[in-house]
C-alpha cells in the first residue's frame, strides 16, 4: 500500500501533555516536528532582538534565560511583542520541517496551532486538555513557576472551551500516565481505522 504524507497536529495549553502524547505517537510510527524544538532554535538567534526588546535582565549565560523571559512577556503583558518577533520563522521552519518529513503520518506538537491560525495545515487536530488547576499545579512543579505566572500563561492562549469545537479528538489527561497512554492509543487507532477507509489515500501504520 502506497503511503502519503498526513499531518496531525496535537495542541494543548501549557502542562496539558500535549508532549507527551506527541511521543506516544512518535512511537506508534509518526515522524515528529516539535514546535517547542524549533521556537527554542529560533529564539537563539533572535537574541540581540529580544534583549533589546525585554532588557538585558532577561539575558542568560548561555543567551535567553527562557523563565525570566516568561516573567516579562506574560506577567506584563507582553506576548504579543515576543510573537512579533518570533512567529514568522517559527512557522516558516515548521512548514520547511513537514515538507521534509517523510510519507506517512506526521505529528506535530504545537501549543499555538490556533493562537497563530495554522489549523487548515492539519487532516486532523488533537486536543489534549486537562482541569485548569491541574494545569497550574503541573506547571508550579514541573516548571519551577509561580502560581501568578502558571495562570498568566493560561490567560494568554486560547481556552480549550473554543479548541473542542474545532478539533477532531480530544484527550482529556487528569490520570496517570498510563490513563493517558490508553487515551493516545484509542485516538491513534481512531485515525488509523479512519484513514484506511479510502485504499487510495491510506498510509501505513
Amino acid at each position: 500500500m502506497r503511503q502519503r504524507k498526513f499531518t496531525i497536529g496535537i495542541t494543548g495549553n501549557a502542562g496539558s501533555g500535549k508532549s507527551t502524547v506527541a511521543r506516544l505517537f512518535r512511537a506508534y510510527g509518526a515522524h515528529l516536528v516539535d514546535a517547542d524544538a524549533i521556537a527554542r532554535d529560533v529564539l537563539a538567534r533572535h537574541v540581540t532582538e529580544v534583549v533589546e526588546t525585554f532588557g538585558p535582565d532577561v539575558a542568560g549565560e548561555e543567551g535567553i534565560d527562557r523563565k525570566k523571559l516568561a516573567e516579562k512577556v506574560f506577567l506584563e503583558g507582553r506576548a504579543e511583542e515576543l510573537t512579533e518577533i518570533l512567529a514568522d520563522d517559527i512557522i516558516r521552519e515548521l512548514q520547511n520541517r513537514v515538507e521534509k518529513a517523510p510519507p506517512g503520518p506526521v505529528v506535530v506538537d504545537a501549543p499555538l496551532i490556533f493562537e497563530y491560525r495554522m489549523e487548515d495545515a492539519f487532516d486532523i487536530l488533537v486536543l489534549v486538555t486537562a482541569p485548569r488547576n491541574v494545569l497550574i499545579q503541573r506547571l508550579m512543579e514541573r516548571a519551577g513557576y509561580s502560581r501568578e505566572l502558571a495562570e498568566a500563561i493560561l490567560n494568554s492562549q486560547m481556552p480549550d472551551e473554543e479548541k473542542r469545537e474545532r478539533v477532531d479528538f480530544v484527550i482529556v489527561n487528569n490520570g496517570d500516565l498510563n490513563d493517558l497512554e490508553r487515551e493516545a492509543r484509542r485516538v491513534w487507532e481512531a485515525i488509523a481505522e479512519g484513514e484506511m477507509e479510502d485504499e487510495d489515500e491510506a498510509f501505513d501504520f
